[in-house]
């Protein structure tokens, strides 16, 4: 039989608080199939994303499930995993999509099997947004650029070329409706500190 689909064994809320726990994945391993998809009916441009799931007591059949997260529209989901059994990253781990301002010690970018991130329980991953801001037209459209900066990071770093090089930068792009309207929201690794400006 050839599959000319990409189906998700379950679809994940775009609301929060949306609970998964004992569930079992078998068959999602063929084209861009995947046990767990995120944000059901968020379309383009509404949607700012960026909701927590939780799961718990997740089997995955390693055979048949090639793939056990990916991540659609708008790309900023955030998954707790209660006890380790989706991330294998242990109890009170995390997944998000892959932003380069959350590649922080602790968390593995792993494409193939998670679309994006796993991180232990050495941070937490939370939804950040800004909005309203003062006079709103100056920041109308512009990117939303987030930098790791951590004291003992910039310490190894040589400080003027890692500032100016842009492929440093994460940039989160701006919505104009969507909740919070007129804004950013992006998924943030909490303990560190980050360099945030827009343009």
């Amino acid at each position: 039989m050839i599959h000319s689909v990409s189906p998700r064994g379950i679809y994940l809320a775009a609301r929060e608080y949306f609970v998964v726990k004992d569930a079992r994945f078998y068959n999602f391993n063929f084209n861009d199939a995947a046990a767990f998809g995120t944000c059901s009916h968020c379309t383009a441009p509404e949607d700012k994303g960026t909701r927590t799931s939780t799961v718990s007591n997740i089997w995955f059949d390693d055979a048949t499930v090639t793939k056990r997260i990916k991540y659609d529209f708008p790309h900023r989901h955030i998954i707790l995993d209660l006890d380790g059994t989706t991330t294998g990253k242990g109890p009170n781990s995390w997944a998000t999509y892959y932003y380069k301002h959350n590649d922080w010690e602790g968390c593995d970018h792993v494409p193939d099997l998670y679309d994006g991130h796993v991180c232990d329980n050495r941070s937490q991953i939370r939804k950040l947004c800004w909005s309203s801001m003062k006079k709103a037209n100056r920041f109308k459209n512009m990117g939303l650029k987030l930098l790791r900066y951590d004291d003992a990071f910039m310490a190894l770093q040589n400080r003027e070329e890692y500032l100016e090089d842009v492929d440093n930068y994460q940039t989160i792009k701006f919505q104009m409706i969507g909740s919070p309207t007129n804004g950013w929201c992006a998924p943030m690794n909490t303990g560190h500190k980050y360099k945030v400006h827009f343009g």
